[in-house]
């Protein structure tokens, strides 16, 4: 893995899905109850991987899978509760708000994979991260950005973790 350290953001290439998983597990030990992250990409590109990750270091009992047919997975029993929310399947932004999100997820942890059909409601301080394909067929590059400067320590930490 490397990176490019930018202003409250961090690119990474991940160079495989156990590298992608890993990302996530360090993501999952430093997030609280009530902290919400955001997944933008392409389909195939890691993003529920990363949530499995992210799972892993809540130490969610559960399996962590894709929840586009249910739109939000609970996954209750773990040290932090996971909700993974998938948003691929809502054609419109009245859908989103019926879901209430965030008050459902406010005693665990929100993971919202493509969350552009409500980025609009969704609170302003959250954690966003895009992934992208890369030039080989199994890495992909990660930008994990922190507009409100409340992740910082975690940027840093990853980034300390990729040199």
């Amino acid at each position: 893995m490397n990176d490019e350290t930018l202003m409250n953001s961090i690119k990474i290439n991940s160079k495989n899905t156990n590298e992608t998983k890993k990302i996530g597990k360090i993501i999952g030990k430093a997030i609280k109850a009530g902290d919400i992250i955001i997944l933008k990409g392409e389909m195939g590109t890691g993003k529920t991987t990363l949530t499995q990750g992210i799972g892993d270091a809540l130490e969610v009992k559960s399996v962590v899978n894709s929840p586009t047919f249910i739109l939000l997975a609970k996954h209750e029993q773990a040290r932090i509760p996971l909700y993974h929310a998938d948003l691929f399947r809502l054609s419109d932004y009245k859908g989103s708000i019926e879901l209430d999100l965030t008050e459902e997820a406010h005693d665990g942890v929100l993971v919202i994979e493509w969350p552009e059909i409500a980025e609009e409601i969704l609170p302003v301080e959250r954690l966003e991260i895009e992934f992208y394909y890369a030039q080989n067929e199994d890495e992909r590059i990660i930008k994990i950005t922190d507009k409100y400067a409340k992740y910082e320590k975690l940027i840093k930490e990853i980034n300390n973790i990729q040199k």
